[in-house]
């Protein structure tokens, strides 16, 4: 199996230290531009060297990595299966130990359920699966969802109620409100027929009112009849005298004689 020691690589960093002190100063010699260019030549060609090199172990040690972990793979998925089921036996195993020992504790447990009135509900199946902290955080929350029930409960019974009170408030505000309505009605009936009734003991009295005037026109039409014959007035005489309305009174005068100017 190839082994990667990068403390063993060449050059190492010392050698480098050194060759770069080395050119560090040329720029200060004489003649120094071919001297610094052969100084630059070869330090790149040392710098493409150790690129290259390490690049080359790099991709080595990918492949190795990828080649290493689907190996790993490989050996693990030979014996992972049956560890696995082993594990399932010991956990059954296990648990059916420890259930044997909470089957002491069954009837504590039911005796704490029923404290909460909550023991029919579950089986012994059920209660035997849970360890002490378990059925303790059951216990718990079971009394948090009774809680809640029987908040939901009061609020539903409370909100009942409220509906049932606003009804009956209701059902009064409409016979109340009926009742003022009738009332009103036979009010206006009442008003209505006393209305009729004055209109009509007018109607009436206008009516005999009218009959007795026309009675009182009668008798004095007779009256004024009479008082003509009295006067010597009919229809072939009535050439000789002229009837006038002097205030309260009708006037007869005969006429002695007449003069045409």
């Amino acid at each position: 199996m190839e082994q990667f020691n990068l403390n063993e690589f060449e050059p190492t960093s010392a050698a480098l230290v050194i060759l770069a002190d080395n050119y560090k100063w040329m720029t200060f010699v004489k003649d120094w531009y071919e001297k610094v260019m052969l100084a630059k030549k070869d330090l790149q060609n040392k710098r493409i060297t150790i690129s290259k090199t390490l690049k080359a172990d790099r991709d080595k040690a990918i492949k190795y990595q990828k080649d290493n972990i689907a190996k790993e793979k490989e050996l693990i998925g030979i014996i992972k299966p049956v560890e696995d089921e082993l594990d399932i036996e010991i956990e059954k195993r296990l648990m059916e130990e420890e259930i044997e020992k909470r089957r002491e504790t069954l009837n504590l447990r039911r005796d704490e359920l029923k404290a909460i009135w909550l023991d029919s509900e579950y089986t012994e199946e059920f209660l035997l699966t849970m360890n002490r902290v378990q059925f303790m955080d059951f216990i718990q929350s079971e009394k948090a969802r009774l809680f809640e029930i029987e908040r939901e409960k009061k609020l539903a019974k409370e909100a009942e109620e409220k509906r049932q009170q606003e009804l009956k408030e209701a059902e009064e505000r409409g016979r109340i409100q009926a009742e003022q309505k009738a009332k009103k009605e036979e009010e206006d009936k009442e008003k209505e027929l006393a209305n009729q009734q004055r209109l009509k003991e007018i109607e009436e009295q206008n009516k005999i009112r009218k009959e007795q005037e026309w009675l009182a026109r009668l008798e004095k039409a007779k009256k004024y009849k009479q008082w003509l014959l009295d006067n010597w007035y009919t229809d072939e005489v009535k050439n000789k005298y002229v009837i006038k309305n002097e205030w309260e009174y009708m006037v007869l005068y005969e006429i002695i004689s007449k003069f045409k100017i």
